[in-house]
């Protein structure tokens, strides 16, 4: 078979929330040199937060078809708090409804990945989330046998989930003045909306422990299937 001119190596599709402005640059500046990526979008009109986040994850059929002939590698569905409400099991039977021939993976599956094969289970949790969708964040983790021991909270000026896509990184680091990583054994920076690549090695540096996105590790859980 002949090489395509653009993603030699292999592809990646990707599916994000309709508004979000972070995913495509963060996954693009991530992306190895010949993978090419692949972008269709989330759609939604409910005026809830809850019902947008929700109702993403139940698009998973359409946006796979989305792709029709294209031969992907793997699938990124990039958006954390649809798995958080919905919770491990019907996110896997939505996903399986796909009828997918290669890989999907979500933003908590691919950090879920990544803490196991760190043996991370202390987590300190930085979440631009309103309190309800931090409240399923929370017990998202517990129940899959993690513990939350910190939770440092940008506040939102609404419960409106879309308002994440107006922090930048350096408004983010100021509300992380005090941040709380004392019984920690990773942080855990939560939702793909909210820009992370400049947060992750600054963290770093000043807490001394490892500093996870949902983004940085989609990308790589992802990246990591190209050719296989």
């Amino acid at each position: 078979m002949t090489k395509p001119d653009y993603g030699k190596l292999g592809s990646i599709g990707v599916a994000t929330p309709q508004a979000n402005p972070t995913v495509e640059p963060e996954f693009q500046a991530l992306a190895p040199a010949g993978v090419g990526l692949y972008v269709t979008r989330l759609t939604s009109r409910a005026k809830s937060s809850r019902r947008r986040l929700t109702g993403y994850l139940r698009q998973i059929k359409r946006a796979v078809e989305s792709f029709d002939t294209m031969p992907l590698d793997a699938f990124a569905f990039a958006c954390t708090g649809q798995s958080y409400l919905l919770g491990r099991q019907k996110e896997a039977d939505l996903i399986a409804s796909a009828g997918a021939a290669y890989p999907i993976l979500t933003a908590s599956m691919a950090v879920e990945t990544a803490f196991k094969k760190m043996k991370v289970r202390k987590i300190a949790l930085v979440t631009p989330y309103p309190d309800w969708l931090t409240d399923a964040a929370v017990r998202f983790w517990h129940d899959g046998g993690f513990k939350v021991v910190a939770i440092n909270q940008i506040s939102l000026s609404s419960d409106d989930t879309r308002n994440i896509y107006q922090l930048s990184a350096q408004v983010v680091q100021r509300h992380l003045k005090n941040l709380d990583v004392a019984e920690a054994d990773a942080v855990l920076i939560t939702g793909t909306g909210l820009p992370s690549l400049e947060l992750i090695p600054k963290l770093k540096k000043r807490t001394g422990l490892p500093v996870l996105s949902s983004n940085a590790c989609l990308a790589a859980a992802c990246f990591d299937l190209v050719g296989k």
